[in-house]
């Protein structure tokens, strides 16, 4: 808790890691775009959701990466927590 702003709000940290998800897919989904007509657009309407939406995909995974390394330098948990007792501990 003392890493992160006091005046910040949960909510608020939630609502932008997902502008920054949306972004990322968008900007994805743009590059897939430019790729297709890069590429000459020989494979028609096919062709073009299959590179935008394959590009989005990466940016969205990008995006997620990058967020989840900010949110663990804010000292925040990432993973799930495991009720799991293994036996080998102590």
């Amino acid at each position: 808790m003392a890493a992160r702003d006091i005046h910040q709000s949960p909510t608020k940290t939630s609502t932008q890691r997902l502008i920054k998800l949306v972004g990322g897919w968008l900007i994805g989904f743009a590059w897939g775009s430019l790729l297709w007509l890069i590429t000459g657009m020989k494979d028609g309407a096919h062709g073009w959701a299959f590179a935008a939406i394959t590009c989005a995909i990466i940016g969205f995974g990008v995006a997620a990466f990058f967020g989840a390394t900010q949110a663990k330098q804010h000292g925040e948990r990432i993973g799930p927590r495991l009720r799991v007792r293994l036996p080998f501990r102590r």
